[in-house]
C-alpha cells in the first residue's frame, strides 16, 4: 500500500473518531438517526466512502469505512 493511500485511510479515521466524539451524549445522532435501540446500525455515504454504525449503549459506534468503489475498508 502506497503512503499516500494510507494517509487518505488515515484522515478517514480520525475524522470519523472526531464524529463520533463529537456526539458522545445519550441522544446523539448519525446522520439524522437517534440511537434507539441497541444493536440499531446505520449507514452513512459521504464523498466516495460509506460509513457503517451500530447503535450500543444508546451511542454510535464507528464500524468501518469502505471506499463506494470497491477496495479495503477501514476498520
Amino acid at each position: 500500500m502506497n503512503r499516500t493511500m494510507m494517509k487518505k485511510m488515515a484522515a478517514v479515521v480520525f475524522a470519523a473518531g472526531l464524529a463520533i466524539g463529537a456526539g458522545g451524549t445519550a441522544s446523539a445522532q448519525v446522520g439524522g438517526q437517534y440511537c434507539n435501540p441497541n444493536g440499531a446500525t446505520t449507514t452513512i455515504v459521504q464523498g466516495s466512502w460509506r460509513y457503517y454504525y451500530t447503535c450500543s449503549s444508546h451511542k454510535w459506534v464507528f464500524v468501518k469505512a469502505c471506499p463506494i468503489g470497491g477496495g479495503r475498508c477501514v476498520f
